[in-house]
C-alpha cells in the first residue's frame, strides 16, 4: 500500500515528475507530483 495526499507546493516544483520531501509529523519522507487522476 502507498500513501495518498494532496498539498500546494511552489510553482517551480509543480511540474509532473519532480520529486520532493514532504514533511510529516517531523519526519521526511519521498514525494512525486503525479498528474490527476492518481488512483
Amino acid at each position: 500500500n502507498k500513501g495518498v495526499a494532496l498539498g500546494y507546493v511552489p510553482q517551480d516544483y509543480a511540474g509532473i515528475g519532480t520529486e520532493l520531501d514532504i514533511k510529516i509529523r517531523d519526519r521526511y519522507h519521498k514525494g512525486k507530483v503525479v498528474k490527476m487522476p492518481f488512483v
